[in-house]
C-alpha cells in the first residue's frame, strides 16, 4: 500500500462470511461451487490499512460495520458505509473489496471487477480481491485468468481449503490433473490459524 506513514503492530480479528450469490446463467453453475458456499476468511487486519498515520479506531469500526451490513445481506446500506470509508480514507483497499462483493451479490459484475483491481492497486496482497476477481473469470469461463487469481490468493494464504478444492475442480477441467490432485489433497488437510502478517502485506 502506499504512502504509508506510522506502521504500528496493532491487530484487529473478525471473520468474514458472506454467501455469494449464484450466477444466473446454466454456464456459470459449472463454473465452481464458489458461487455457492459461503467464503469463510480469517481477515489479519493490521495498521497497513493506514496512509501517513495510524487508521482510526472510528474508521475500522466504520468498516467492521459496512461488513455486517453486507454479511446480512443489505448490500444497498452496506455500499453507503463502504463509501464513507472511502471518503474519509480513499486508500482503505479492504473497502473497495468489499464494494467488490456487494456488485457482485447484486448481479454487476463489471463494477465488481472494477472494484476489486483498484482494490489490488492499493494493496497486491488482498486475498478477497484475488478470489473476487477469481469468481468473476470463473463464472465467465476464462478459466486460465481465473485460476491465476486463485493461485496467487492460496500463495498469500495457504491454509485456505475451500480455495484449494475450488482451484482443483478448475484444473481438472483444464486436464491438469496433477496439479488438481495435489489441490484435492491440500483441501482434505486440517486447517491450520493463519501466521500473524505484521508486513503491509496483510490479508
Amino acid at each position: 500500500m502506499s504512502r504509508i506513514g506510522h506502521h504500528n503492530s496493532v491487530y484487529i480479528f473478525f471473520w468474514w462470511n458472506r454467501p455469494l450469490h449464484p450466477e444466473r446463467s446454466n454456464s456459470a453453475r459449472h463454473t465452481t461451487h464458489a458461487l455457492h458456499f459461503s467464503l469463510s476468511v480469517l481477515i489479519l487486519v493490521s495498521a497497513c490499512f493506514s496512509v501517513n498515520a495510524q487508521i482510526s479506531e472510528r474508521l475500522l469500526g466504520l468498516y467492521q460495520h459496512a461488513e455486517s451490513l453486507a454479511d446480512r445481506g443489505q448490500y444497498d446500506a452496506a455500499l453507503t458505509v463502504y463509501q464513507e470509508v472511502l471518503h474519509q480514507n480513499p486508500e482503505f483497499a479492504e473497502a473497495y473489496s468489499g464494494i467488490g462483493y456487494v456488485y457482485w451479490n447484486t448481479d454487476k459484475p463489471d463494477q465488481a471487477l472494477k472494484a476489486f483491481k483498484k482494490a489490488l492497486t492499493l494493496n497486491h496482497r488482498l486475498v478477497k480481491a484475488h478470489i473476487g476477481i477469481g469468481h468473476i473469470l470463473s463464472a465467465r469461463r476464462e478459466h486460465l485468468e481465473a485460476i491465476a487469481h486463485y493461485e496467487t490468493a492460496l500463495e498469500i494464504n495457504p491454509k485456505l481449503g475451500w480455495l484449494h478444492s475450488t482451484l482443483a475442480d478448475l484444473l481438472a477441467r483444464q486436464h491438469r490433473d496433477s496439479e488438481a490432485v495435489r489441490h484435492y489433497q491440500t483441501a482434505l488437510h486440517p486447517m491450520a490459524p493463519p501466521p500473524m502478517i505484521t508486513t503491509s502485506g496483510c490479508l
